[in-house]
């Protein structure tokens, strides 16, 4: 009779786990979520609650580089990217920005291990959050950040585009152009032999410099075969490029001539999210107004 019974336990709780667990599995979607066009991954699914999108902050913050604090005596989320501080605390529709209160539609919630607050919460950080029908998803467009913006390379010359490229004037005439977008000009470069070398002499006429050490290094993370360049191998130049070297030492390589203004949107990404000194863009002469229209909304260039 126990025996029967404790059966019958059991059985009523698998009953309404079945009732349960469908119920609350239609508010968890499958959304994806880009930022620079770039997929955050996520260990714990977004959920719906009254039509608003909230997700794991940490996955979010992480992706855009920010730092995140979590006290857990009082359940507040503390968020800073080095200029603007937000703060969220769970249960709470208020959260303040540098201080300043802002309203949310849902408050901050656990779900498991992992705190989720309101996707438009990334808006606090001076992001573009925009529903994407197309994917069904969600697309974030990071702030402009500031970076080593270098353009390369033959200026000077009346028979090259490159002049008129970076400074809107055939050559030797000057003008605001493009120069706004780049912070640096590279105008020649060096060679290097089979075993990796530096050579002393070389036909581009470039010497070997006299130091041993670089100041940076400019990953040249294209020409792989397909246009646009593949995200998977460039972002896997950038993670073996990190294990040795440090990211503020890296700048991403880009290759116009292999991109779209919507593609060099996601290089830009990736030199964002790994931390990378800047982008290094192969080639002046190539870059077309809409790429330049896209790099200004993405970047600021370092002087």
């Amino acid at each position: 009779m126990k025996r029967l019974l404790f059966i019958t336990i059991i059985s009523v709780v698998m009953m309404a786990g079945t009732l349960v667990l469908p119920a609350f599995a239609q508010e968890q979607q499958k959304i994806p979520v880009l930022i620079d066009g770039l997929p955050v991954v996520f260990d714990v699914l977004p959920i719906i609650q009254n039509g608003r999108t909230l997700v794991p902050f940490r996955a979010i913050a992480e992706a855009l580089n920010v730092k995140v604090d979590w006290d857990g005596t009082t359940q507040t989320i503390s968020a800073t990217d080095g200029k603007t501080s937000i703060r969220l605390q769970i249960g709470n529709k208020t959260a303040h920005r540098n201080d300043s209160p802002i309203l949310l539609d849902v408050p901050p919630q656990i779900l498991g291990v992992r705190t989720l607050i309101p996707l438009r919460s990334s808006e606090a950080f001076d992001c573009q959050v925009n529903w994407d029908n197309s994917i069904n998803g969600v697309r974030i467009t990071s702030p402009p950040k500031e970076m080593t913006v270098i353009g390369f390379y033959a200026l000077g010359d009346s028979k090259t585009s490159s002049w008129t490229n970076i400074f809107g004037k055939p050559y030797p005439e000057t003008d605001r152009g493009n120069t706004d977008v780049v912070g640096e000009l590279a105008l020649g470069r060096y060679s290097l032999d089979k075993e990796g070398n530096l050579l002393t002499k070389s036909r581009t006429g470039w010497q070997r410099p006299d130091g041993e050490l670089a100041d940076r290094i400019i990953i040249m993370a294209y020409d792989y075969g397909s246009k646009p360049e593949p995200v998977s191998l460039v972002t896997q130049a950038m993670e073996i490029a990190r294990a040795s070297v440090p990211p503020e030492k890296l700048v991403l390589g880009i290759s116009a001539s292999s991109e779209t203004p919507e593609s060099i949107l996601i290089k830009v990404g990736i030199a964002k999210r790994y931390g990378l000194d800047g982008i290094a863009i192969w080639r002046l002469g190539l870059v077309t107004g809409e790429m330049w229209d896209t790099l200004r909304s993405t970047v600021i260039p370092r002087r």
